[in-house]
């Protein structure tokens, strides 16, 4: 008998994630509680992060919960391994001139190189989830992984956390 699988994606920025080495990091304890509510009450088995070998919230919530290796960084880092997968760079800063003769700040995204990243997290997820699986993502990523995840006949909720007023330094 086969296993349906299910899956959450969730879309945050990057400063909640607890990695001490990004910039504009900051504890939200609210983040916390969320990942311990979505753990347990999806009963999830393990989580996949996009992040990096920096220690996160998710890695230690769930060793707390599941214990050791149900996390893993699914995000194909820089160097030999993006290399080895064929990705290339995946985007960056550009800037655009404005009518008042100051510049606009725009984060680029390369699209074919973002799809390539998240077919290698769907792969990873897929292959370390038991039966119930938590992807914690930039929400930029969000919507696309859960389309890829329902693609391959799996059963997805999407959310996105974005505290904004703490974001920008309101709360």
């Amino acid at each position: 008998m086969l296993i349906q699988k299910n899956f959450v994606v969730l879309g945050v920025n990057h400063q909640v994630q607890g990695n001490a080495e990004y910039p504009g990091t900051f504890h939200d304890p609210d983040y916390v509680d969320l990942l311990t509510v979505i753990i347990r009450s999806k009963s999830i088995d393990f989580v996949g992060e996009e992040c990096t070998s920096y220690p996160t919230h998710a890695k230690e919530i769930a060793q707390e919960l599941l214990g050791e290796g149900h996390h893993q960084n699914v995000d194909p880092l820089i160097g030999s391994e993006r290399e080895r997968l064929g990705i290339g760079s995946t985007g960056g800063m550009s800037w655009l001139q404005n009518p008042a003769g100051g510049k606009y700040a725009i984060n680029c995204q390369i699209v074919s190189e973002q799809e390539k990243r998240e077919a290698v997290w769907v792969d990873r997820l897929i292959e370390r989830t038991a039966v119930n699986g938590l992807l914690i993502c930039g929400h930029l990523h969000a919507l696309s992984v859960a389309f890829r995840l329902r693609n391959r006949g799996f059963e997805v909720n999407a959310r996105v956390y974005l505290p904004l007023r703490k974001l920008c330094g309101l709360d």
